[in-house]
């Protein structure tokens, strides 16, 4: 895994993590990618279903709380069967297993 270059505006919170393409995780991310238009500017984001499985292969908490947050807000629009395959790949399936299991006891809490 190589280097992630973030970039955050402080005036809006927003924050972006930029990285490269290295190998097939980062090809297969890629290839689903989605075009999104903000205002005047184009860019491409990852899928919510690539970008959890690959926070939680990046692993750092910061990263599982992304994951979580992105699972919660992104609910109705993941690929379950995709997600649980991709995180069986990327060896992180425990991980979101466990993740998921806390999201839901704390919904419904």
């Amino acid at each position: 895994m190589r280097n992630i270059e973030e970039i955050e505006d402080k005036t809006s919170m927003a924050r972006l993590d930029i990285k490269g393409i290295y190998g097939e995780n980062d090809r297969i991310t890629l290839e689903r990618r989605s075009k999104v238009s903000l205002a005047d500017f184009e860019f491409y984001v990852a899928s919510p279903d690539d970008t959890i499985a690959n926070k939680l292969l990046f692993g750092s908490e910061q990263d599982v709380k992304d994951a979580e947050g992105i699972y919660v807000r992104q609910f109705d629009n993941l690929d379950m069967v995709y997600l649980e395959d991709r995180c069986k790949r990327l060896e992180v399936y425990d991980e979101f297993l466990t993740m998921k299991r806390r999201v839901e006891r704390n919904i419904n809490a």
